[in-house]
C-alpha cells in the first residue's frame, strides 16, 4: 500500500510539473508566433533586466539536485566547517554585480565567450566554450544520476530506467519551454 501511495504521489508531482510547463508555454505562444520577435528579444530580454537580476539569474542558473544533495550530506559526515565557503560567494557577489556584470552589460556582449572573442581571438574563445561546455555536461550528468538515484531509493525502480526518464522529460521540458 504505502508503495502505491508514493508512486501516485510522484504521479501528480510530474504531472503537476508538466501542467505548468505546458501552462506558461501555450500561454504566451500565440503573442510569441505573431510579433516575429528578433534574437536580442527572445535570449536576451531585449536587453531589458538591470544588474542585479542578470547576476541573480546566473547564480540560480548554477544550482542543482547535486549541490541541493551534497551541501547537507557534507555537513552530516563532516561537519560546520564547510560554512567557511558560504565567506567566498558574498565577498564575490558584489565584485560580480558591481564590476564583471556592468562591465559586460555595457559592452553590449551576449556572453564572456563573445568577450573573449572580442578581447584575445576566436581560439581562445572557443576553447574556453569547449571547457565550459564539458564541464557543464559533466555536471548535468551527475545532477541526473543523483536524482536518478533518489527515485531508485524511493521508488525501488531499475537506475538505467530513472536515468532514462529524467533525461528524457528535463530535455521535453527544456524543448517545451522555448517554445
Amino acid at each position: 500500500m504505502a508503495q502505491v501511495l508514493e508512486w501516485a504521489l510522484f504521479g501528480t508531482l510530474v504531472a503537476a510539473n508538466l501542467a505548468l510547463g505546458l501552462y506558461f508555454s501555450l500561454r504566451n505562444a500565440p503573442s510569441r508566433a505573431n510579433t516575429g520577435a528578433t534574437k536580442v528579444e527572445v535570449f536576451l530580454g531585449s536587453r531589458a533586466l538591470r544588474y542585479l537580476p542578470l547576476a541573480a539569474s546566473s547564480v540560480a542558473s548554477l544550482f542543482s539536485s547535486t549541490g541541493l544533495i551534497a551541501f547537507p550530506a557534507h555537513f552530516y559526515a563532516y561537519g560546520w566547517h564547510v560554512l567557511w565557503l558560504s565567506f567566498t560567494p558574498l565577498l564575490l557577489f558584489p565584485v560580480a554585480t558591481r564590476l564583471f556584470v556592468p562591465l559586460l552589460y555595457k559592452l553590449g556582449v551576449t556572453s564572456i565567450f563573445e568577450y573573449l572573442r572580442l578581447r584575445f581571438n576566436a581560439g581562445i574563445s572557443l576553447t574556453a566554450c569547449a571547457i565550459y561546455i564539458i564541464l557543464t555536461q559533466s555536471i548535468g550528468a551527475i545532477s541526473i544520476f543523483a536524482a536518478s538515484l533518489t527515485l531508485v531509493t524511493a521508488l525501488h525502480v531499475p537506475l538505467l530506467w530513472c536515468t532514462i526518464g529524467i533525461g528524457f522529460s528535463a530535455t521535453f521540458y527544456t524543448a517545451m519551454r522555448s517554445y
